[in-house]
Parts: structure tokens; C-alpha cells; sequence
């Protein structure tokens, strides 16, 4: 019976993966993916390996509408899943409207493809986004207005969505690209559904970038409300809003060895503050290096990460500061 269950909730996944495969003739204009092998190794712990597959599909447009859906799939978590699926209805050179499920855009990362990333996942200020719910993806209706990709010009979104836990929120993005400079902002306003009440959560980000090809610097500064915290305050607590800020940047260059091939050495790093009320509730420090190897379709990425976090002890007057190592290695090649 369970086997027929777990059948059951991939059936729609099945589904999409054979859209995926369906001969040119059936509408679709173009099919591409890409397969990565990594490897990660938390501390001193096992290496932990994974194969992904994303395969994506983007129809042709027809009266200026197209779809767009992408499959994933992971072999050691035996996981597939139905990651995007949207329609796009074009309705001018500079106006697109957007159904379905797309990314919860919330910062200058969500804007990036996985290929663009200088990390293979997000990094670790996402990562914390995502814990929170205030990224990730959902059902929404989006409005987005743009000048053609790679020209200088002002970026406008806005979106009305729900996550899979059925929260509301409405979204908002303004980002204007000037030659190699650029700056954006962020904002989400949600109605966090906790049982049978409602937590509002507002967050932002914003950022400052330049790109000059063989030089990248991007800065970005987050705040927003922790729901988690906040309904655990509420319970247990003084019933104070917990409000986490701080900021993130990287730097990147871009190196030629031939005409085929760039080597991309990297930095990042980032400080949250994990509640701005109460300071002693701690902060949460992240620096990683890296290296990239890339060519046209194929991307060969390690990188060192130390995450460290410093946190008040219940009872006790002293802090406790935990450390967390990574080391990540990867290929992945688009086809």
C-alpha cells in the first residue's frame, strides 16, 4: 500500500518528465539540463556524494505565451521532484506575465540561474532565507518588466503568491543596471498562517553590484522577522518580535587561460544577527573560499566554508560559539 501511495504523489512528476521527452513535433522548442556529480564533507564527518539531474523544458511561444517546466532529480535521496512549472505570456518587448510555480525571489541570488552562482547551492545567508520560509518557491502570478538581458535599464517585479504551507505574501523588486553597475531592492510582505492564527512578516534586502567582466564585487544588506522566533516569543517568551539583520558580500575574478576555458577564484562572506532586540541571542559568521573552472558547459567548483555561530546559554552567564566546516567539490555539465 505504501508503494502505491509513494506511486501516486510522483505520478505528476512522470507526468512532466515525459512532456520533458516528447519529440520536437509535439511543440517543444527547446530542451536542455544539466547533470552534476558532488561531494560534500561536513567537518570531520563522512563525505556525503550525490548525482543531480535537472532536465528543463521551454516550449515555443505561441500567441506570445510559452511554458517553462523543469525535473529534478537526486540518486543516493531517491528524490524526484517537479522543481518549476509556469506559463509566460509576453505581452510587449518590455512586459511579461507570469502562472505557476517559480522561484520565491527575495535578493540579487534569486535573480541568478544555478549556472550563474559562483556556488553550486545558495549560499549561506539563502540558506537561512529558505529555513525561514521568506525564499524558496510557490504558486504566484508575477509582472515582470525588463529591458532585453545584458542592457543597462530599470528591473520591475511584482508578485502575488502562496507557498506549500498555503502563507500569502506579496513581493517586490526594483533594480536598475547602469553599464557594469547596478543596484536593487527587495521586499516581502507576508500573512504567516501559524495554526489558527496569523503572524505578519515583512523582509527586505537590498544591493549594490559592479561587474566588469573580469572583476565582480557584489554587497548586500538583509532584515527581516524571524516567524519561527517570533511565535516562540509569543509562547514562551515576552512576546517581542525577533528581527534578524546583517549583511553579505562577495568577490570574485575571472581569470582567461584559453580561449575555451576561465578560472574563477572567489570570496564570500556574511554576519546575521540573530535577533535585533536582544543582541545576546546571538550571530551567525560565514566565510567561504573558492575556486571555479569553467567552460561553455562545463563547470568544475570546490570551495572551503566555516560557519560560525555564537549564542547565550539558558541559566548560564557565558556564551557558547559552535563551528561548522565544509568542503564541497563538484562537475556539472549542461547539455
Amino acid at each position: 500500500m505504501l508503494g502505491v501511495k509513494r506511486a501516486r504523489s510522483r505520478l505528476p512528476v512522470l507526468i512532466a518528465l515525459a512532456t520533458l521527452l516528447a519529440p520536437a513535433n509535439a511543440g517543444a522548442d527547446q530542451v536542455g539540463g544539466v547533470v552534476r556529480l558532488f561531494v560534500e564533507k561536513p567537518g570531520t564527518s563522512e563525505a556525503e556524494p550525490e548525482a543531480e539531474v535537472q532536465v528543463k523544458l521551454k516550449t515555443k511561444r505561441r500567441a506570445g505565451t510559452r511554458a517553462f517546466v523543469k525535473v529534478e532529480g537526486r540518486y543516493y535521496e531517491r528524490d524526484l521532484r517537479l522543481k518549476d512549472a509556469y506559463i509566460d505570456h509576453k505581452v510587449d518587448d518590455g512586459l511579461r506575465l507570469r502562472l505557476g510555480i517559480d522561484k520565491k525571489t527575495l535578493g540579487l541570488e534569486y535573480q541568478e540561474s544555478s549556472d550563474e552562482r559562483l556556488t553550486l547551492h545558495r549560499s549561506h545567508a539563502y540558506q537561512f532565507l529558505e529555513t525561514l520560509g521568506l525564499a524558496g518557491r510557490q504558486l504566484e502570478l508575477r509582472v515582470l518588466t525588463r529591458p532585453e538581458r545584458g542592457t543597462s535599464g530599470v528591473y520591475a517585479d511584482f508578485t502575488l503568491g502562496m507557498d506549500g504551507s498555503r502563507n500569502q505574501n506579496a513581493l517586490v523588486s526594483l533594480r536598475h543596471r547602469v553599464g557594469p553597475f547596478g543596484w536593487g531592492g527587495w521586499g516581502l510582505a507576508e500573512r504567516r498562517r501559524i495554526e489558527h492564527t496569523y503572524l505578519p512578516v515583512l523582509a527586505g534586502v537590498g544591493s549594490l553590484w559592479i561587474d566588469i567582466g573580469a572583476f565582480r564585487v557584489a554587497t548586500e544588506l538583509f532584515a527581516g522577522v524571524d516567524p519561527l522566533s517570533t511565535e516562540f516569543e509569543r509562547t514562551h517568551g515576552d512576546g517581542h518580535t525577533v528581527a534578524f539583520y546583517g549583511p553579505r558580500g562577495e568577490l570574485a575574478a575571472r581569470l582567461g587561460l584559453s580561449e575555451r576555458w576561465q578560472l574563477e577564484p572567489f570570496l564570500q562572506g556574511s554576519l546575521l544577527a540573530r535577533d535585533a532586540q536582544e543582541p545576546s541571542a546571538g550571530h551567525q559568521a560565514q566565510a567561504l573560499l573558492g575556486l571555479n573552472l569553467r567552460s561553455k558547459r562545463l563547470v568544475f567548483r570546490t570551495s572551503a566554508e566555516l560557519v560560525a555561530e555564537q549564542s547565550s546559554v539558558a541559566g548560564e552567564p557565558t556564551e557558547s560559539l559552535q563551528r561548522r566546516a565544509r568542503y564541497h567539490a563538484s562537475a556539472a555539465l549542461s547539455f
